[in-house]
């Protein structure tokens, strides 16, 4: 496994359409593939931060996401939606991994969503962390399929 890790800044706010959203993307590619295993974009608007997850979220592609889960370490967030619509598939070890940040945001007083997961992800989510993450659906933003700032802050 190769991590491509900060060599993506440059392209980071390329084509996103999103004015005043700071972007960060970590991508993990196995040597055998050409395409990204997965790819994880954190985004920022004020107090409220975004996971885009894109591609299989599994034990040996934890790299991308651990590191976007550091970085948001230092970004003071308020608020975290993680964004799956693009994820296919995730397993037990990824949803731990999602149900720590989880644990961490809450514990922060922050307040911590999951939105568009397909239904393969959802069960695994659910099924891992007994029903604890909030899912919901119809939560991004139309126009760019970015994470929606709370209501306050709109």
């Amino acid at each position: 496994m190769a991590n491509e890790g900060r060599a993506n800044e440059g392209r980071a706010n390329e084509g996103l359409g999103n004015e005043g959203w700071s972007t960060m993307i970590e991508t993990v590619v196995e040597e055998a593939e050409v395409e990204p295993v997965l790819e994880v974009e954190l985004r920022t608007s004020g107090t409220t931060c975004g996971l885009v997850l894109r591609g299989n979220l599994r034990d040996t592609t934890l790299t991308a996401l651990e590191a976007q889960v550091d970085q948001l370490g230092c970004v003071p967030c308020d608020e975290v939606v993680v964004d799956l619509r693009q994820l296919s598939a995730m397993d037990g070890v990824g949803a731990n991994v999602l149900l720590g940040l989880y644990h961490y945001v809450v514990a922060r007083g922050g307040l911590f969503r999951v939105t568009g997961a397909c239904a393969e992800v959802t069960t695994t989510l659910q099924s891992v962390g007994n029903g604890v993450i909030p899912i919901d659906v119809g939560t991004l933003s139309a126009t760019d399929g970015s994470p929606e700032p709370p209501a306050a802050s709109r």
